[in-house]
């Protein structure tokens, strides 16, 4: 059973700010911008590591023992330890009656509170204790206790004594622990805090969870260590194979004099081995003035294409060659540097075909496994992605193991987050954010995957910036920098001011406009760090802004999409804490009044989607639905179209074949239905004016009422004339648009039975003046239902298998196709549609329709199959952008009449059954 303070913390946000006696935010800040500062915080800053003992974070399994396990805990609101919990630190104190939390994880995910978004996270701390066994091995070895990550900052004790603290969410923090331990049971106890000094640093538009969220562990070095170890290729020469490397050692010491227990380090062997466990390279270096440099003969250069890695092996020994301390490590050959407007690895251009990735699971939070992690990075690959940006922060270290050894681009990201932007302008704050990129960089520097350096996230740049850059520069001098900046705004501050210290260009979602002038004028490489924003399905800028960088890869060295994930979380459906945070954030009048990050503007349908029945993934509406694949991993079409663009990979059909045979007793009992038309029967030719609405739409109409928002997209007709000409029925109808008897489409639709045994459906159709000046179509067309509920699958020959409109067309191809209609992907336009028909499983006879525009819209409405031949047709839009190539209904602007034609048919060869996709049968997308 979990804690009751699991269902408060919605509550206790909204009643602080009711009460104004304890508000976060200074009043007229403009948290949607950043700016944000916090009025309530505990002084945990990053900077405090800053005065650390730097020990090189060794992860061999024989030097480490895990922490990670099930600790226990307790969580309270405030971030004060209550008088209740006097003495919790100290050993023997009973925490019998705590829950149990699993280490890592997230509160959240794990029922203790619900999950907050943004910057409006509550004031909590949660109390973490666990004993461990001390080990023999121990014995005359420094013992280190190490910390991968916890949201947001925390203090640590060791058997009741002082460790220290540490302010920075996303990177490593290490402590030496050996004179606090005792033999037998140690206990540990860590307070976790929802504050640190900089605390906004790590939030962003994104979940705001708590807790331990990376590996806890403890390692061993002697009193003479290796204190920090720097592998670079300085060059490389393809053509001869060679590449020169250099390695610098540090050595630290504990001991203030030698003895047969600590002996004076007086050499270190350094050895680059293949993976034939040849030695590429060796020297040795003289312990105090440890640099030295070799060339390495038939390299094997490291790339996506080809993730060679050697092993590098260092190796401390005293004066009689007796080894005090050893570390291998996986290692790459590359270099990477800019030249003019290119960007150059192993002195070749390079194009960066990446995603920006956020990471989070729906259960497990940001406690991402290797597994997890592999698994998406396995997709990526699929899709032709060759870069990751590490989107705002530094992830664990078990990503860029992955990302070396799977061969991916990593573009690394100092955790400088927008919801702490204010901040930067503070010189109080300069410690802080040197400390951060000190312990990123420090970590990360030796991994052949990174690439370049960011720091933040759409950020201004001020004095700190400059800084940051210079320290920067300084400790990683050769790899690149950059600023990920609004495209539309910041990122001219770097763009016309070319002295400023970056290397790289990184604006974000730069329109064709921008795009040219930033081409124009630029003097160094642009990476649009994002440029295309995959919100619901929309997506619409993609294709072309990719179209654009490819066109001129002189100056562009490739971009990153937003984003490649989905940020959600599970609820179990109905959840009551869940519900209790909906209608806390969604009913509180007026909502607009809420800090944006405590605001849910959408209705309940589109917050997230479903999993199942029962589970729902809260992805806390459009804020955080903008990646290519859902959150557990499906992929959306936008990820096939990324697949067809990043790796020129599509779809292979079935060839194209001819229409099903007309069944020969249709023609007979077709010509008799026709004379026995009645006026009524008119009112089954209906009028597709829109889409189910969908998050992509939604989103663009949300408050501010579009000409192209219809809810009601199907409309059946009012029948105002009917005229059978000896089986040949005219029909004139008039559908209604929006409920306004003022806004409204007349036409005459005619059926007629050809030579061929096919009935041919015309229309005609003439808007009212009002609809004329007032609406537009996202598509628009003649909709019938051929066929009863039992049918349940469509074939047709066109392009396929996923939905065409423009701006989202190149993942599709044409040829013959099937779907079943149940399957997630089957609503929407499918493009150069020759004939489409409706079957059922296992069945010969289908209903056909032979389309004339060849643009033909599915959808499933109530188990029925409909058919639109669609007129007009426009794009998803995105998050920034309205639909592209929207339908108006003046006469100028769309041809407003069509004709296709329809009869049954029987198949020479049963059908083979379908089976549905039925994840996401009710999602955001659609």
């Amino acid at each position: 059973m979990k804690s009751v303070i699991a269902i408060i913390p919605a509550i206790f946000t909204l009643a602080v700010l009711a009460a104004g006696s304890k508000a976060q935010w200074d009043e007229g800040m403009d948290d949607d911008a950043g700016k944000a500062r916090a009025t309530s915080r505990t002084d945990l800053p990053a900077a405090d590591y800053e005065g650390a003992r730097k020990i090189y974070p060794k992860r061999d399994r024989l030097y480490t023992t895990s922490l990670d396990g099930t600790w226990a805990f307790k969580l309270v609101p405030g971030l004060d330890t209550p008088d209740e919990l006097k003495g919790w630190n100290e050993p023997g104190y009973d925490v019998s009656s705590w829950d149990d939390i699993a280490v890592p994880g997230n509160w959240e995910t794990q029922g203790f509170k619900s999950p907050q978004y943004g910057n409006q996270i509550d004031e909590m701390s949660g109390f973490y204790v666990r004993n461990f066994r001390w080990n023999y091995r121990w014995e005359g070895q420094r013992v280190i206790l190490r910390f991968d990550g916890v949201l947001f900052g925390y203090e640590v004790w060791v058997n009741g004594k002082y460790v220290g603290r540490w302010g920075s969410a996303y990177n490593l923090a290490q402590w030496d622990i050996t004179d606090k331990l005792v033999q037998g049971r140690n206990t540990i106890a860590v307070k976790v805090l929802t504050r640190s000094h900089a605390w906004l640093f790590d939030t962003n538009d994104c979940w705001a969870i708590a807790g331990i969220f990376r590996s806890v562990e403890l390692f061993t070095v002697p009193n003479d260590y290796i204190e920090d170890i720097v592998f670079r290729t300085e060059d490389v020469d393809p053509a001869a194979k060679t590449a020169k490397v250099s390695v610098k050692v540090d050595v630290g010491s504990f001991a203030t004099q030698p003895s047969a227990l600590n002996p004076q380090p007086s050499k270190i062997y350094v050895s680059l081995v293949d993976d034939f466990g040849m030695h590429a390279l060796d020297f040795v270096l003289d312990a105090r003035e440890a640099q030295g440099d070799g060339i390495v003969e038939n390299a094997h250069l490291w790339s996506p294409d080809d993730p060679y890695l050697y092993d590098l092996v260092v190796t401390l020994v005293d004066k009689d060659g007796n080894k005090i301390e050893r570390i291998s490590e996986r290692q790459g050959l590359k270099t990477v540097r800019v030249e003019g407007t290119k960007l150059l690895v192993n002195n070749a251009p390079v194009f960066l075909n990446g995603v920006a990735w956020n990471e989070i699971d729906p259960v497990e939070g940001r406690a991402i496994s290797k597994e997890n992690r592999r698994a998406q990075m396995q997709l990526m690959k699929k899709a032709g992605v060759n870069a990751i940006r590490t989107a705002h922060y530094p992830f664990g270290p078990d990503f860029l193991d992955l990302a070396d050894e799977m061969g991916f681009y990593v573009i690394d990201e100092v955790p400088f987050g927008s919801r702490g932007s204010m901040l930067l302008k503070n010189r109080d704050y300069l410690d802080e954010l040197l400390c951060r990129t000190e312990a990123t960089m420090r970590r990360d520097k030796n991994h052949v995957s990174v690439i370049y350096w960011t720091f933040g996230n759409e950020n201004s740049f001020t004095p700190n910036t400059v800084d940051v850059l210079a320290y920067a520069k300084a400790k990683d001098p050769t790899r690149p920098r950059g600023l990920p900046q609004i495209g539309s705004s910041q990122a001219y501050e770097t763009m016309y001011h070319p002295e400023r210290d970056v290397d790289i260009n990184c604006a974000h979602y730069l329109n064709p406009d921008r795009m040219k002038e930033f081409e124009e004028h630029t003097t160094k490489p642009i990476v649009q760090t994002e440029f295309a924003h995959a919100c619901g399905n929309g997506f619409n800028d993609f294709e072309n802004r990719y179209g654009i960088m490819c066109a001129n890869k002189d100056v562009w060295a490739g971009g990153c999409i937003w984003a490649w994930i989905d940020q959600s979380i599970m609820h179990p459906d109905n959840a009551p804490e869940f519900e209790k945070e909906l209608s806390l954030t969604r009913t509180i009048a007026p909502n607009h009044q809420l800090p944006k990050d405590m605001r849910r503007d959408l209705p309940r349908n589109f917050q997230g989607n479903y999993l199942d029945a029962l589970h729902f993934i809260d992805s806390w509406g459009d804020r955080a639905t903008d990646g290519i694949v859902y959150g557990d991993g499906t992929p959306k079409d936008g990820y096939w179209l990324v697949k067809a663009l990043y790796a020129k990979r599509l779809p292979t059909p079935k060839p194209a074949i001819e229409a099903p045979r007309i069944n020969a007793a249709f023609t007979k009992e077709a010509c008799s239905a026709l004379k026995d038309c009645t006026a009524q029967y008119g009112e089954k030719f209906m009028l597709r004016v829109g889409r189910k609405p969908g998050m992509d739409q939604i989103i663009q109409t949300m408050g501010k009422p579009k000409a192209y928002r219809h809810d009601d997209y199907i409309i059946k007709p009012q029948v105002l004339g009917f005229d059978n000409n000896d089986g040949a029925p005219v029909y004139s109808l008039r559908w209604t648009i929006d409920g306004d008897s003022k806004k409204y489409i007349e036409g005459e639709v005619s059926l007629r039975l050809a030579d061929d045994g096919k009935i041919h459906i015309s229309y005609e159709l003439s808007p009212s003046e009002n609809c004329i000046k007032a609406v537009q179509f996202v598509e628009v067309g003649l909709t019938v239902n051929l066929a009863s509920e039992a049918f349940d699958r469509v074939d047709w020959v066109g392009d396929g298998i996923l939905t065409s409109v423009p701006g989202k067309s190149k993942m599709n191809t044409f040829g013959t196709w099937c779907m079943h209609k149940d399957d997630y992907r089957f609503p929407g336009n499918r493009s150069n549609v020759k004939w489409v028909a409706i079957g059922q499983n296992g069945s010969r006879h289908v209903a056909v329709l032979e389309s004339q525009t060849g643009n033909v819209s599915f959808e499933n409405v109530s188990r029925s199959i409909y058919l639109t031949e669609n007129l007009g047709v426009a794009g998803y839009g995105g998050k920034s952008s309205g639909p592209s190539g929207l339908s108006k209904t003046a006469p100028k602007d769309l041809k407003m009449k069509g004709e296709f034609s329809v009869y049954q048919a029987t198949l020479d060869s049963e059908m083979s059954d379908v089976v549905p996709d039925l994840n996401y049968t009710s999602h955001y997308g659609f």
